[in-house]
């Protein structure tokens, strides 16, 4: 690798670290098979940093959004909220799980969700061959609950592949058997306090941390080999008093204040990492 790729790499890499988590647990974490890493990411629990060239892979997935909306648009397709509109969001749990899909398409029959994405070659085959539901449960699980919030009975799913810009389209039928079992889950990750010494981590997904569906995974060190972890996000929601109500009120559960959370994006001088305070593993199945 040449100086000027790397330095390339390494700017994307600092511009990643800087940018602040997002304030919400994403639909779209809640169709992965791991409960563990949505519970990680809603703590700002500090992860290792994505490679540069990966980063430059999300760019480039972005920007296949802009290219497919444009093209649609071309071909007489009416959207709303798809780039470059402003989104459209659904929230819930207090205003806590949030979600974005990429647009609503007009239709005769109803309108549909529309979701778009980028893939590699082989990925690209796999979706023809099987559908989105059993190549990417995650993604299948999000129009879900996209569809779910909009009460609309249909998705349109695009996938572009990268290598020559050819088009998967797939309509994705409501299912709401599934909604119950997500929001649930949900629930469980964003509630995860039982008092100020027992805090609910769901249990891994394997105990193989080469296995598939750990070794990609931004909080493998935390989970696997958590003494050489490092938290670097100093929060409400990485510290050990914070507490989700059944009302999904954030509030601190600190006997010298404790108080309603309206920022849950600061740290006190009380501050104490969640994972510095006995913890047990909840045996939960979704």
């Amino acid at each position: 690798m040449t100086k000027i790729e790397t330095i390339i790499y390494e700017g994307l890499c600092r511009h990643e670290a800087q940018q602040i988590p997002r304030g919400y647990l994403g639909m779209s974490s809640l169709g992965k098979p791991c409960v563990r890493e949505a519970w990680y990411g809603w703590r700002q629990t500090t992860g290792s940093y994505t490679d540069g060239r990966i980063l430059m892979l999300f760019d480039t997935g972005h920007h296949v959004e802009a290219i497919v909306c444009r093209a649609m648009r071309l071909a007489g397709f009416v959207l709303r909220h798809a780039f470059p509109d402003q989104q459209i969001s659904f929230s819930d749990c207090g205003g806590f799980l949030s979600g974005h899909p990429d647009g609503i398409i007009e239709d005769s029959e109803g309108d549909m969700i529309l979701e778009i994405k980028s893939s590699n070659t082989n990925k690209f085959k796999s979706f023809q061959e099987k559908g989105v539901r059993e190549i990417y449960p995650a993604y299948y699980a999000q129009m879900q609950l996209y569809m779910y919030y909009a009460k609309l009975s249909r998705a349109l799913f695009i996938v572009m592949k990268k290598d020559d810009s050819q088009l998967y389209t797939e309509i994705v039928p409501f299912d709401g058997s599934a909604i119950k079992q997500m929001l649930r889950k949900a629930a469980y990750v964003l509630q995860s306090h039982e008092d100020n010494e027992m805090i609910r981590v769901p249990s891994r997904i394997s105990e193989d941390p080469a296995s598939e569906d750990c070794k990609w995974c931004r909080y493998r060190t935390i989970c696997h080999e958590p003494d050489q972890a490092i938290q670097t996000i100093q929060s409400c929601r990485s510290c050990a008093f914070f507490h989700m109500g059944p009302d999904f009120a954030p509030f601190c559960g600190h006997k010298d204040h404790q108080v309603r959370l309206k920022d849950v994006s600061r740290a006190c001088q009380q501050w104490t990492w969640v994972m510095q305070v006995p913890w047990f593993i909840d045996e939960i199945s979704f």
